[in-house]
């Protein structure tokens, strides 16, 4: 009888265990494909300014290197998450070629979460 009443009580702990790892499943799941929040204008504008984005960008016409506008434009579709990734990389690692001769000088100063930020932004949001 004690052997059957502990295989029982193995058995129910077995499936709570697993009820537990399909409901954490469910859960990362659900986060991973959620929509990254939009950051606002004004959380951008600030860190702009920190960092000297607006010293090669504008907002609407090419200076330096691209408009926030064109560089939205061509990362809008497609795979936001690898976009975004790619933006951050070109932000803190530099780059070249992708806008033409001129290289994307690397900005290490950007934290993680401004490149998140920035990248987000630009990947998201709409173009007027």
């Amino acid at each position: 009888m004690r052997k059957l009443i502990q295989s029982n009580i193995q058995a129910a702990l077995k499936l709570t265990f697993a009820s537990v790892l399909v409901a954490s499943a469910s859960v990362q799941l659900a986060v991973a494909q959620a929509p990254a929040k939009v950051p606002t204008d004004a959380e951008v504008d600030k860190i702009m300014e920190e960092r000297y984005c607006s010293g090669c960008h504008d907002m609407a016409k090419k200076m330096v290197g691209p408009s926030f506008n064109e560089i939205t434009k061509k990362y809008a579709d497609g795979d936001k998450k690898a976009n975004a990734e790619k933006i951050s990389v070109a932000i803190s690692k530099g780059g070249k070629g992708v806008w033409g001769a001129t290289a994307m000088p690397a900005n290490a100063a950007v934290t993680a979460e401004e490149l998140k930020t920035l990248s987000n932004w630009l990947v998201n949001r709409t173009v007027k």
